[in-house]
């Protein structure tokens, strides 16, 4: 359970973020009580909505391969160096600490694999998820649990999680690996980060209608995820209406300005 602190100020830097929205002109959400996301779009200030779908905070059944290799740590931080090496040709980018030795570490996506190479030469991967699709691209978040999830983006959004110095596929709790649908299977839907004072949660979005119709029928709903501290599960946790919205083509903007591009690590790593 998070504090009431924690909630408190996810939902104070949502508020924040609708203000500096409603200045430029347009609708201000409802905010109800809870974990709160900052929600950029959530005023209807864009001129013409992304015709990008989100992804979906609802869990797939695709699962991938396990990690190839698994370090060790060494005393005092760091993983133990590794005999796998990043792939010739793999895109690659520096990224925060994953390992605890105090260094910056890489994530990379090459050769149909993802993976984290640590400054102290522990290499770990697991294969791309997204089979036959677009380009993927990859980034590392850290989590208010704890768990230091890399993200692969494509078709769908599969979640993974650096853990004891190897590459796990996180699993929900039907024992499958953790999916967000980015727009293929099931539109309107999306996921992103809820940034708060000490915390950061992955969140499932999704566009709703108010059965009570109004001059706001469209709702942006936000599910936060409960990702285990070694990263290794993750299931559904608290639901609220985060934006209210007078159009679909509003709520559309706004549910693409709060997905994982705009809220989540910008330190992104693609390859087709």
């Amino acid at each position: 359970m998070r504090s009431s602190q924690n909630r408190s100020a996810l939902a104070a830097t949502f508020m924040a973020v609708a203000v500096l929205a409603s200045a430029c002109g347009g609708e201000s959400p409802t905010v109800s009580n809870g974990t709160a996301a900052p929600v950029p779009g959530s005023s209807e200030t864009p001129s013409s909505p992304p015709a990008t779908a989100g992804e979906t905070s609802a869990p797939a059944s695709t699962t991938s391969s396990g990690s190839t290799s698994e370090p060790t740590t060494e005393a005092g931080g760091g993983c133990a160096a590794t005999n796998e090496k990043v792939p010739s040709g793999a895109a690659t980018k520096k990224t925060f600490d994953l390992d605890g030795d105090g260094k910056p570490d890489t994530i990379w996506v090459g050769d149909g694999r993802k993976g984290v190479e640590t400054a102290s030469g522990a290499v770990v991967s697991l294969k791309v998820s997204n089979a036959g699709g677009p380009e993927i691209t990859v980034f590392a978040q850290t989590l208010s649990s704890g768990a230091k999830v890399l993200m692969e983006n494509g078709r769908q959004a599969y979640v993974s999680a650096f853990s004891d110095c190897t590459l796990v596929e996180t699993k929900n709790v039907q024992g499958e690996q953790y999916t967000f649908d980015l727009g293929f299977n099931a539109p309107d839907t999306g996921y992103g980060c809820a940034n708060g004072e000490d915390v950061v949660d992955l969140v499932g979005l999704a566009l709703t209608k108010s059965k009570d119709g109004g001059t706001k029928p469209w709702l942006l709903e936000q599910t936060v995820i409960d990702v285990s501290k070694d990263g290794r599960t993750a299931e559904n946790g608290e639901k609220e209406i985060v934006g209210q919205f007078s159009t679909k083509a509003y709520a559309r903007a706004g549910l693409d300005q709060a997905s994982s591009l705009n809220t989540c690590s910008p330190e992104t790593v693609s390859q087709a």
